[in-house]
């Protein structure tokens, strides 16, 4: 939830991202990466949402971007929807390697668009490119199933980040920034500061 920023904290601005998808895809591994953290092959099924920080400057303003880890184990997806209000990029993660993850894409894209609306910013995500010699799902039909559902589309490995999904982030924050569609939610609208009758500025809460 963004108000107006004090002096020190003027150029950063609060861009909530949620990563959802089935168990064992990968989310907390690609958000850790993203961060700067290393690998963790010892990761175990996420059973709580949390989220990390990352700051990205797009045209010399600086952005904070909330990496939300949500809860994919099937008797808490209903539970996840609470921590999706006020996104405004969804990433949908799958693992190339198992084939009943990316089957499942729709049920996320459905719920994120019941949730949120389809004016969301999606992005499909296809994780674990190190195994490609293992793969169940290939590059096509990521691709394809991304452009019916109005989405991004990213091949990633959290293992070796060869892709580089940091610059996948900051692609879908351009993207995010400069297209009217998406709607801008109450976590990143910043009205204009009100002062109080010390003259100091007030938060503006939406």
């Amino acid at each position: 939830m963004l108000y107006d920023l004090d002096d020190s904290e003027k150029n950063l601005t609060s861009i909530k991202v949620i990563f959802v998808g089935e168990p064992g895809v990968g989310k907390t591994n690609l958000i850790n990466i993203s961060i700067g953290n290393c690998f963790d092959d010892q990761s175990q099924t996420t059973l709580r949402a949390s989220f990390q920080s990352k700051k990205i400057k797009v045209d010399n303003k600086e952005y904070n971007l909330n990496l939300w880890d949500t809860i994919g184990d099937q008797k808490f997806k209903d539970f996840s929807k609470i921590f999706y209000k006020g996104a405004h990029i969804v990433i949908i993660m799958y693992d190339i390697t198992n084939k009943k993850t990316f089957e499942q894409l729709t049920y996320w894209v459905n719920n994120i668009n019941e949730a949120l609306g389809d004016d969301i910013l999606k992005a499909i995500v296809g994780n674990k490119i190190d195994l490609l010699e293992n793969a169940q799902v290939t590059e096509e039909e990521g691709r394809k199933f991304a452009e019916s559902v109005g989405a991004e589309f990213k091949l990633a490995s959290a293992k070796t980040n060869e892709q580089n999904f940091e610059l996948f982030l900051e692609k879908l924050l351009k993207e995010f920034l400069r297209n009217d569609k998406f709607v801008v939610r109450d976590s990143i609208r910043l009205r204009k500061s009100r002062k109080s009758k010390s003259g100091k500025r007030k938060c503006c809460p939406k």
